[in-house]
């Protein structure tokens, strides 16, 4: 432990040297990594972030001398970590191995066919064209040096650990869309066998089987999974969250408590929205301790893992908080509360919508059935798990009165997390329900088998064939992009300048940079100069802007314009050449 005060005074000592830089050096630096070339951070910003830098270098400070003190108790600690973690690791591996060994090759070949199809389907559509928001997550973040993201939070689109693995991914894979979307990717991936596992754990073996297809299948998590986005990560983490919390509810092995500190801690880190699933979770697991005989220690265990969560998310915002500011997290526009008629116009019609998506691609039928096994799942929970309190209405005792409090409307895309345990709740209730027909069928085991197989091939089938994932307007899109980008690649001269509004503009952005262009002189330019051509790019679509807004730009203002000339056009998109009028 003796070491690791070193290294945080070291640190502490860091942060000092770095306070004393001087504001023209570090603005100069940021610049460099703007895309329109400008940081914009002003002089009484950087006099905010110095003060900040240094409070954080005095805890740090206070801290490694904490821990050098209590060193020898802290060894001791650790220890005892390291052996109940490789307790709980030869326990896991044993359980996994017995779970495999007693189960029969054709369920656990059925989860590898549903889990091969969901692979296959992601597949289908990680190379579909950029969207918005993942633009902007490798433009502003992921493509630049690691500290950026890690430091930078201008918008909540900066999922930071999401982040983190997109620049490792692009470092090693480039900048090609696949390989931005490879973490996304990953983890929507995982999310079949982690919702096999949780939904074994909560319901059994055959609603387990039936959620693993239909989360391999879903329609709304397979554009996610193809979406650089934090949300699939968040997910994952949640369903691994509920899993480990079933087990929590009898545990006092330190080491799996503080993994579960660890694990919501990543999840904060991924998107703060994290606060709706990891409270859901606590919820129910302390409901549920309260149900056991031994509730006294594993409360207080509870307890510490919560305060654990805290800590560790702190320490991991940390370097935003100093540099971007708190306010920056608690305080932007996404999270700033409505007024109560706004709240109460667009809650009912979010949620809505949220249920659409979830049964988005499922022919109406089966949705409805999916739907009505959900309420018997949570109606007859007690007949189809081994838990007393069904996880769905901790979830809802939880979420319902802090979004009130919040009074905000999040996006349909935060309640992703929600749809796995929908799922599973749902699988429950259909096979609890189907049991009756089900004992009077020979193989059933090979039946029940085959008929998720099929759902899942059909679901994902339907996916591909109806292209709603890459039609989706959710983070908004610009499907011409690349092509614009090779356009105006080779009718740009010098001088030349580009007018185009949002979403395409980050979009265009992304693909100008992988053509080596520069989007600052190009894209970002604060004034036009002697400028006499403008290419002007434009978005068709009944939520875009059409080409007199873009036109209007404030940054021509003073300029006589002629009349537009199409160059090009795209199924979704124009291209215009604009000249300014002479005389």
């Amino acid at each position: 432990m003796a070491a690791v005060a070193v290294l945080l005074a070291a640190l502490a000592v860091a942060l000092v040297a770095v306070s004393f830089a001087s504001y023209a050096t570090v603005k100069a630096r940021l610049d460099a990594f703007a895309s329109d070339g400008n940081a914009d951070i002003s002089r009484a910003d950087f006099d905010a972030i110095v003060v900040r830098l240094r409070i954080a270098a005095g805890a740090i400070a206070i801290l490694a001398v904490g821990v050098y003190t209590m060193r020898l108790r802290l060894s001791r600690l650790l220890a005892g970590l390291a052996t109940s973690s490789g307790a709980s690791v030869r326990a896991l591996r044993l359980a996994l191995g017995n779970a495999i060994a007693q189960e029969s090759p054709v369920h656990l070949g059925a989860l590898a066919l549903v889990t091969l199809a969901g692979l296959l389907v992601r597949l289908d559509f990680l190379f579909q064209p950029m969207r918005y928001d993942e633009s902007v997550t490798y433009v502003h973040y992921a493509s630049r040096p690691w500290y950026i993201a890690l430091t930078t939070y201008t918008a909540p689109n900066n999922h930071v650990f999401h982040s983190l693995l997109v620049h490792l991914s692009t470092v090693v894979f480039g900048g090609a869309p696949w390989a931005i979307r490879l973490p996304a990717f990953t983890a929507g991936l995982l999310l079949v066998p982690a919702s096999y596992i949780t939904a074994r754990t909560l319901f059994g073996r055959n609603a387990a089987l039936l959620t693993a297809g239909l989360v391999a299948s879903s329609s709304v998590l397979i554009e996610y999974s193809t979406n650089a986005r934090g949300y699939t990560l968040l997910t994952l983490d949640f369903v691994l969250l509920l899993a480990l919390a079933t087990h929590l509810r009898t545990s006092t092995n330190p080491a799996e408590w503080l993994a579960f500190a660890v694990l919501a801690a990543l999840g904060f880190w991924t998107v703060p929205v994290m606060l709706y699933a990891f409270g859901a979770v606590v919820l129910w697991l302390a409901v549920s301790i309260l149900r056991e005989p031994q509730r006294r220690p594993l409360l207080w265990r509870l307890a510490l893992s919560v305060v654990g969560t805290g800590v560790l998310s702190a320490l991991l915002y940390a370097p935003i908080v100093s540099a971007s500011g708190l306010h920056s997290l608690v305080a932007n526009e996404f999270v700033k509360s409505r007024s109560w008629s706004y709240f109460g116009n667009h809650l009912l019609h979010s949620l809505v919508s949220t249920g659409r998506g979830w049964h988005r691609d499922i022919p109406f039928p089966l949705g409805v059935l999916i739907a009505l096994g959900f309420a018997l799942g949570v109606l007859v929970h007690r007949r189809v798990s081994r838990t007393a309190v069904p996880p769905v209405l901790a979830a809802l005792a939880w979420i319902a009165p802090v979004v009130v409090v919040q009074r905000v409307v999040p996006f349909e895309r935060v309640w992703l997390f929600l749809l796995p345990l929908y799922l599973m709740t749902a699988s429950a209730g259909i096979v609890f329900a189907l049991r009756p027909l089900a004992e009077r069928v020979r193989r059933r085991e090979i039946a029940a088998a085959a008929l998720v197989v099929a759902l899942a091939a059909s679901f994902s089938g339907t996916a591909v064939a109806t292209q709603s994932v890459y039609h989706s307007e959710d983070t908004s899109t610009f499907r011409d992009g690349r092509y614009v980008a090779a356009f105006l690649a080779s009718k740009l001269r010098p001088g030349d300048k580009i007018l185009v509004a949002p979403p395409a503009d980050a979009i265009l952005e992304y693909w100008l940079d992988r053509r080596h262009l520069d989007p600052a002189t190009l894209l970002y330019w604060s004034w036009p100069g002697k400028t006499q051509r403008f290419l002007v790019v434009v978005k068709e679509g009944p939520h875009d802007y059409p080409l007199p807004y873009v036109l209007a730009d404030r940054r021509l203002q003073g300029a006589r314009l002629g009349r537009p000339h199409l160059l090009h056009h795209y199924p979704g998109s124009d291209v215009y050449e604009v000249r300014r009028a002479l005389g």
